[in-house]
């Protein structure tokens, strides 16, 4: 399961004790829900479901003033997250480095020399001068990028944001979910704590395709609660969660699509 630090003198820090008992909730939320590279991708009605809130997110992004970036109508960014939760660099000789490193290419967001991560302020290399300048076989950071030794890349340098690799299944659009995608975070690293296989991409592909379709039956709600269900109670796989009294019934056979590794 992931775990984050949190600030133990966040009480006693002069800002935070000006927020409002919303805004303090709300900056809880985004600490807890943003990805690895500090980018929340908005979803207010599942942030007031989670936490009752009742004034908007924009109003009390609004209250949160400079700890946040809207590099969108549908992105935040918390400029100060990776700085607090790994140091001012970042190396792609560290497996859990790797990750961030592909979050930041993905939201076109780099780190300064203070460790502060911002937008990359140009993105319009083509892909025909990117062939000529970069080897595009790692996210971010590569052998003849714009970057120092410890992976952090250069104010000012040019980067084009990498697509998925072609071996990386779609991600089907009804687990396009903030909530989702933090449960599935946490299922692969149990997986990996538990030594289980890895999926290979047919497994994948179907492990996803059967998630969606049980976010269409019983909701997202539900089925990021059977995710952390299966990681709480020590499960090698799935099962599909209980479903509403309105909701047809599901199949309840667990399922761990290991099995599809055959289909290599």
């Amino acid at each position: 399961m992931s775990k984050r630090y949190v600030e133990s003198t966040q009480f006693t820090d002069p800002w935070f004790r000006k927020l409002s008992p919303e805004a303090k909730l709300f900056w809880h939320f985004l600490t807890l829900h943003c990805d690895h590279s500090g980018t929340w991708e908005r979803d207010d009605d599942y942030c007031k479901y989670l936490t009752g809130l009742k004034k908007s997110p924009k109003t009390l992004l609004n209250e949160l003033g400079d700890r946040i970036i809207e590099l969108s109508e549908n992105k935040v960014l918390l400029p100060k997250f990776i700085l607090f939760q790994q140091g001012k660099t970042l190396s792609e000789a560290k497996p859990p480095h790797r990750g961030i490193l592909k979050l930041l290419s993905k939201h076109g967001l780099e780190m300064d020399a203070d460790g502060i991560t911002k937008p990359i302020l140009n993105l319009t290399l083509t892909k025909a001068k990117a062939k000529d300048n970069l080897t595009l076989t790692k996210p971010l950071v590569t052998s003849n990028s714009n970057s120092n030794s410890k992976g952090i890349v250069k104010e000012g340098s040019v980067r084009e944001t990498n697509p998925e690799p072609p071996d990386e299944p779609t991600l089907p659009p009804e687990l396009d979910h903030i909530g989702f995608l933090a449960a599935w975070d946490e299922w692969t690293s149990y997986r990996r704590e538990r030594k289980l296989p890895p999926y290979k991409p047919a497994a994948l592909k179907a492990q996803r395709t059967r998630l969606a379709r049980w976010t269409n039956e019983c909701g997202m709600p539900a089925v990021i609660d059977a995710i952390r269900a299966s990681i709480a109670n020590n499960y090698q796989g799935l099962f599909p969660p209980r479903p509403e009294s309105n909701s047809p019934k599901l199949n309840q056979r667990p399922i761990d699509l290991d099995y599809a590794n055959a289909l290599d």
